[in-house]
């Protein structure tokens, strides 16, 4: 079977449908998570050993192989994390929904996560998806 071409092969006269089936097209879960006012009316100490599971938990999702990426997004004045998202590796939305429903601060119910589906088209990162997915 032919390679796909890399995005380093396109010149101006590459036609579309070359372009779109080079696409990876890796299917990929984003989970935006947001804070709820519980997150505010909690303790500070509290929130930092929820924070401290949180982060055991990402730890856990890599050492099996299904966390891609994960990080703040925005951060308020005093340093809190206000929002964050991972990308996961899972077989469906429904099974990217159940693993991010034992993310800690949402089972405190201090934020929402909600599932997005993602395909990742293009990128240094892709080979890297394309490992993660094909391993799970």
């Amino acid at each position: 079977m032919a390679e796909k071409p890399t995005t380093h092969e396109f010149t101006v006269d590459t036609p579309l449908a070359t372009l779109l089936s080079s696409l990876a097209r890796i299917p990929l879960f984003m989970i935006h998570m947001v804070p709820t006012a519980q997150f505010a009316a909690t303790p500070g100490a509290e929130r930092q050993e929820i924070l401290r599971q949180h982060l055991l938990f990402l730890a856990e999702l890599d050492r099996r192989g299904i966390l891609f990426a994960s990080g703040p997004l925005d951060r308020d004045t005093s340093g809190d994390v206000i929002e964050g998202m991972s990308i996961i590796a899972a077989p469906s939305r429904d099974a990217a929904a159940q693993i991010m429903a034992e993310e800690p601060f949402a089972r405190a119910g201090m934020r929402t996560n909600t599932v997005r589906s993602w395909s990742l088209n293009e990128g240094a990162s892709v080979p890297t998806a394309r490992d993660l997915v094909e391993a799970g």
